[in-house]
């Protein structure tokens, strides 16, 4: 047996102090290790740099690695495991999602900011304030419940994105065995013991619409400002929207390479349409959505692709237009509802009417696949009818305004043309409109 002196002297080897215990000296380094033999294979382990102390606790766990290998286990799988179960009783759920964060993303193929929020803003705004620093072996059912019990019944929609957070958290956790027993954030026959079944506090609130006649005299107000103020993209905006029937966001971003005035259609790329998969989208042009897109390349001198963008650089966002709508007496996707409820009044099947708005024909997916007309000239048909009702040529170019009319515009100081359009809405100059 050598001594701690003698250890700290001894040249470049490998030297027994005990069973299976060995001081290895190596250049400048010496440490002590246990080193043996299982399932007919030479293993060891580091048990530190060559101290007293070091010296001391090694021969504690050289008798522990000792008492296992009698026992027929594996010292090193042992000390792992161990390892592995202090890592899962420590890791917080903030440390752990910070880490899954990336791979959830890459899973889910999520495409625009919105989409990704529910991931990458909601769970940092809620959860890692309330349950971040918490071991997440250590988080229960209960733990989860007090969380999601005041955002319940305040914001349904919002806890219900939480607990579905939540629940693919624990999941991913339990795969990697970082979570032991049921995973906490599942509703049935879990949490639904503390927390109301969500359509019971929760009604569905769909997008705000009106009647054809108002969203007529809508678009009436709109023809009016803009043959009063062209300069002005956001009339001729929504104008297009309506009677395109399509989304906002389709309908703000379009460029001008998506547009084909040889055919009249709009060919809007898979990248651009909500579910970001099939075939390029086709829509047919009204008369009426012609005469708008020739208006916007009157105004548009500004070299970009994109149609709604201003001559000083800035862009025409979805957001202000929705932030615009709110003001009136529809939103701008309530409109499709408009056209959608036309459809059916006016015996337009329900395949051209669904693919016109850009759904599926049928939620039977063997009918779909059997399914594959684009129905174009039902759709170029359709598409003109509702145009032609909607916003019919005469209220679109505005040739409905009798001079007297046209006169009081014109009399308006150019001031108050830059908030026109609340003086239009509330008939402020009694254009009778």
């Amino acid at each position: 047996m050598y001594t701690l002196k003698e250890m700290r002297t001894l040249p470049p080897g490998k030297y027994r102090l005990e069973d299976n215990l060995y001081l290895i000296v190596r250049d400048a380094r010496r440490y002590i290790s246990f080193i043996y033999t299982f399932a007919q294979k030479r293993r060891e382990i580091y048990l530190g740099a060559l101290s007293k102390e070091v010296l001391t606790v090694a021969k504690q766990k050289a008798a522990q690695c000792r008492l296992l290998l009698i026992q027929g286990l594996d010292p090193k799988e042992v000390r792992d495991d161990n390892k592995k179960e202090i890592e899962r009783k420590t890791v917080t759920l903030h440390e752990y999602y910070d880490k899954l964060l990336p791979i959830i993303l890459n899973a889910k193929q999520l495409h625009g900011a919105n989409s990704k929020r529910k991931y990458t803003h909601l769970p940092y705004t809620y959860i890692m304030p309330v349950l971040g620093d918490m071991p997440i072996a250590k988080i229960t059912t209960e733990d989860i419940a007090d969380f999601l019990k005041p955002l319940w019944m305040r914001i349904p929609p919002t806890a219900l994105k939480l607990r579905l957070v939540l629940e693919s958290i624990f999941a991913y956790a339990k795969k990697e065995g970082l979570y032991k027993g049921d995973n906490p954030a599942v509703f049935k026959q879990n949490l639904d013991m503390y927390l109301p079944p969500y359509g019971k506090i929760h009604e569905t609130q769909h997008q705000r619409c009106t009647t054809n006649e108002e969203l007529q005299h809508f678009l009436k107000l709109m023809a009016v400002w803009h043959w009063w103020f062209p300069e002005a993209l956001l009339p001729l905006m929504i104008m297009l929207t309506v009677v395109l029937a399509t989304r906002v966001n389709e309908c703000c971003d379009l460029s001008w390479t998506e547009i084909n005035l040889n055919n009249n259609t709009i060919v809007l790329p898979k990248e651009r349409k909500k579910f970001k998969k099939g075939d390029p989208f086709i829509i047919p042009l009204s008369k009426q959505a012609l005469w708008i897109i020739n208006e916007i390349r009157n105004l548009n001198t500004n070299s970009s692709t994109l149609i709604f963008l201003r001559n000083d650089g800035t862009k025409l966002h979805k957001d202000n237009v929705r932030k615009f709508m709110g003001t009136v007496c529809t939103s701008l996707h309530g409109t499709r509802s408009n056209f959608r409820n036309w459809c059916a009044r006016n015996n337009i099947s329900s395949e051209v009417a669904e693919l016109s708005l850009m759904h599926a024909v049928s939620h039977n997916a063997t009918t779909r696949s059997y399914l594959r007309d684009d129905f174009m000239d039902m759709r170029i048909e359709a598409m003109q009818k509702w145009a032609d009702y909607i916003l019919p040529m005469e209220i679109l170019t505005a040739s409905f305004l009798t001079d007297v009319q046209k006169a009081k515009l014109k009399a308006v100081p150019y001031h108050e043309k830059g908030r026109g359009w609340v003086g239009l809405y509330r008939d402020q100059w009694n254009l009778g409109l």
